[in-house]
């Protein structure tokens, strides 16, 4: 009986012991936890605190980049640091406001009794001279001047004639139309200068002498051209044809030179391989 007794204490001690070391590690855990919390919190505490120092020394709370609490204050409310006092905005008197429709004859005559004309007029003329002026130029005018320049001048080449007579009006002639009266087309350029060139129908001109006029459809844009007969070698296509011959011809030369090189080529390898098989014939 006694040893039955003792057998029952000895298990309710091994079950106290076990109940107190699951209590001792329960109990270490979460000291552990508490004391990992508290050092988190600690350090958040640290840089907010730093976070709100640096946030200080700006216009606002936190410092830069927050949302709501960013330079300025919290939540977007700004300071005003405005020393001066806010006038109110002065409206502009609007005037008299004119009763008669604008455009008939009694608003002009309203307006000019009421409006003075605010040019400047001196007592005393002004000297042209001595305005100062900013010269424009225009590079398409320049361009069409000087391409008048040269069509007269190759008109003047071509052996054509100004006639200026008596009650008649001015008209070019040639020896090559005889009895034929051309009329004559002025541009005035930039300069003052007056270029005076024959025109003529290309149907009429059979030897390309003259100066005709083409327009462009759509916007009737006109140029004036020489009725020479232009070479297909100096059209643009003439031109692109020409180089392209060239290229060509000179790629053919190289093709012909790459052949001959490649059979050289093959003739000394073949040559070459002879003397090794003799060779090794030998051996």
């Amino acid at each position: 009986m006694s040893v039955l007794c003792d057998i029952i204490q000895i298990d309710d001690y091994m079950k106290i012991e076990a109940e107190l070391t699951l209590i001792m590690s329960v109990t270490i855990k979460q000291t552990y936890y508490a004391n990992r919390l508290n050092k988190k919190n600690k350090l958040y505490k640290m840089a907010s605190r730093q976070n709100t120092q640096r946030g200080q020394r700006g216009q606002g709370g936190r410092g830069r980049g927050r949302g709501g609490r960013g330079r300025g204050g919290y939540n977007g409310k700004r300071r005003k640091y405005k020393k001066w006092k806010e006038e109110p905005v002065k409206k502009r008197p609007t005037g008299e406001k004119c009763p008669f429709i604008v455009g008939t004859n009694e608003w002009t005559c309203w307006k000019r009794e009421r409006y003075v004309n605010g040019s400047y007029s001196p007592s005393e003329p002004i000297d042209p001279n001595i305005i100062p002026r900013v010269k424009v130029i225009d590079i398409q005018q320049e361009i069409v001047d000087k391409k008048m320049a040269f069509l007269q001048q190759t008109m003047i080449d071509n052996n054509w004639r100004l006639q200026v007579g008596d009650g008649e009006l001015e008209h070019f002639t040639h020896v090559r139309y005889p009895n034929k009266m051309v009329s004559v087309h002025e541009h005035l350029a930039r300069d003052g200068r007056i270029f005076k060139i024959p025109l003529i129908d290309k149907e009429d001109d059979p030897e390309g002498i003259g100066c005709s006029i083409n327009y462009t459809a759509g916007n009737m844009f006109y140029t004036i051209d020489s009725n020479r007969y232009t070479e297909y070698n100096e059209s643009r296509t003439g031109k692109r044809r020409e180089a392209y011959l060239e290229y060509l011809s000179y790629r053919l030369h190289r093709k012909e030179e790459f052949l001959i090189e490649e059979e050289a080529i093959t003739a000394a390898n073949a040559l070459q391989k002879k003397l090794t098989n003799k060779a090794m014939s030998k051996v």
